[in-house]
């Protein structure tokens, strides 16, 4: 799971975090999560655990989350994941298919740059199941999938990118309400001069979620 440290660092004030979650809004939207659905969120970076808040606020049933840095996977539980996985030392398709009776959940959300998390995914959604691809794969990556598997189980590969003014006028409201509580995800706060440090700081991923940068 790729971390870019320029995509982690804020400046003057958390609200800056309503562009990203309103991405967020609206691959959500896409994706059309309905109340009591069952989701798998790979990936528990800042873009992965926004999700993770705004499926608990948004009535999912229960919400898994699979990551290869420990860290995270406690920010997942604290900000609203039933149950977590390490995907680097535990055998997370057999724990998440377990505890679905081997169903598979409702939708899984790709927060990972990972083409494999994406080849994962498969695996883990029910018959008529819906995988938003939210990660960002480098430019010239490829997926490897049994396309007669994704037909015949009638799975959706939705991709979502950017945002628009509705979502990130949803996302302030929803800041505004408490429904979501995004200034969590600020563990680093650095003065303006001391930028270097933040970027630094943004770059451990198993230490950092957002970084801010203050005047």
């Amino acid at each position: 799971m790729e971390h870019c440290a320029f995509a982690y660092i804020c400046f003057r004030h958390p609200k800056i975090l309503c562009e990203p979650t309103g991405t967020c809004i609206r691959a959500l939207r896409k994706l059309a999560v309905l109340p009591g659905d069952d989701l798998v969120v790979i990936g528990a970076g800042p873009a992965g655990l926004t999700h993770i808040q705004l499926l608990r606020a948004m009535g999912a049933g229960r919400i898994f989350a699979a990551d290869i840095v420990e860290s995270r996977l406690g920010w997942a539980r604290r900000l609203g994941a039933d149950a977590v996985f390490n995907a680097a030392a535990e055998n997370a398709q057999n724990l998440i298919l377990g505890a679905t009776d081997g169903r598979g959940v409702d939708k899984v959300i790709v927060s990972s740059a990972s083409s494999k998390a994406i080849e994962s995914s498969l695996q883990l959604v029910r018959k008529g199941g819906r995988i938003l691809l939210f990660g960002i794969p480098s430019e010239g990556s490829y997926v490897n999938l049994d396309t007669s598997y994704v037909f015949i189980r009638e799975i959706s590969l939705i991709p979502s990118y950017s945002t628009t003014e509705a979502e990130i006028e949803a996302a302030l409201q929803m800041m505004a309400s408490k429904k979501i509580h995004m200034s969590e995800m600020i563990t680093h706060r650095f003065e303006l001069v001391h930028i270097a440090d933040a970027f630094r700081a943004a770059e451990d991923a198993a230490s950092s979620l957002k970084v801010m940068v203050h005047g």
